[in-house]
């Protein structure tokens, strides 16, 4: 998850992502796609985009398209983690600022409130 990469290839994602549009305009309901990628990381979500209105165009589909992103720096959970905002979770390992500066990707958890206010 760390690594930002995608774990499917381009292929298998359009193939499935085309079948979900599809079904989603016959059935008139709406579409939620959550962890864009698998990573959840702000270009996973722009690399969905793209697949999106590309089978869009092809297919003729129309709807409305909302992007939410929630990487975060790291410079930012840093600073969280010194005033005490961030802690690990019970069972886990122990964190440090430094583990923290050497993220390459933070992506933060959220619950369902910014799908209902797009």
């Amino acid at each position: 998850l760390g690594s930002g990469t995608p774990k499917m290839s381009r292929r298998a994602v359009l193939r499935d992502l085309r079948r979900l549009l599809l079904a989603r305009d016959q059935l008139k309901v709406p579409l939620i796609i959550g962890s864009c990628g698998t990573s959840g990381v702000d270009s996973g979500v722009d690399w969905m985009r793209e697949m999106t209105l590309e089978i869009a165009r092809e297919e003729g589909l129309s709807f409305k398209l909302g992007r939410i992103y929630s990487e975060q720096k790291p410079e930012s959970m840093a600073l969280a983690f010194q005033s005490g905002n961030i802690e690990a979770l019970p069972g886990a390992p122990e964190i440090d600022e430094q583990l923290i500066q050497n993220c390459s990707h933070i992506v933060a958890m959220m619950g369902h409130e910014p799908i209902v206010n797009l």
